[in-house]
């Protein structure tokens, strides 16, 4: 009895510990196998229409008539599913939707965790190099909320937003 006592401060206090947010429940059981993204950057045609799951960090939101797409910068995902922004990253890629991406949700520098369909690649031009981009066709996004990382704290502020798109 007296080591169930002793043990009691330990579990209240584990319950006011907040565990870091993971992507939403229906994109952990996607059963999507993992697909390196420098296998893919190297022969995409080998891997269209293969489901992936990646993330990174926004660098670009376009508005086109019927679809939106989304730069972003690959990071390795960590096992709750978000990008590990202390990795290297290893190049960038495209999330293509038919949905319109908000510009207040869909900020450049946010981290981004999405699963869909490999469907090709495009061709983008920084300065005088042309650069072949894997695009992703988006069936879920998960807009990480941003990192509070003031004086060694590593809670999230609670502003996520997850989408569920179901594009075939």
């Amino acid at each position: 009895m007296k080591n169930i006592l002793s043990l009691l401060p330990i579990l209240l206090l584990s319950a006011c510990i907040s565990l870091p947010k993971s992507v939403p429940q229906t994109m952990m059981e996607a059963n999507v196998k993992h697909v390196p993204y420098t296998d893919v950057n190297q022969n995409i045609h080998n891997y269209k229409g293969s489901p992936v799951h990646w993330g990174g960090v926004i660098i670009d939101i376009q508005h086109m008539e019927k679809h939106s797409l989304a730069q972003v910068l690959y990071y390795p995902l960590d096992r709750l599913g978000r990008p590990q922004l202390g990795s290297t990253h290893a190049g960038r890629f495209i999330i293509k939707s038919n949905e319109f991406f908000d510009p207040f949700v869909y900020t450049k520098n946010s981290e981004i965790s999405v699963i869909g369909k490999l469907n090709g690649d495009v061709e983008r031009t920084f300065g005088n190099r042309s650069i072949q981009v894997p695009v992703l066709l988006a069936k879920n996004i998960y807009v990480w909320p941003k990192r509070n990382l003031n004086n060694g704290d590593t809670s999230f502020d609670d502003d996520s937003y997850y989408y569920n798109f179901y594009e075939d």
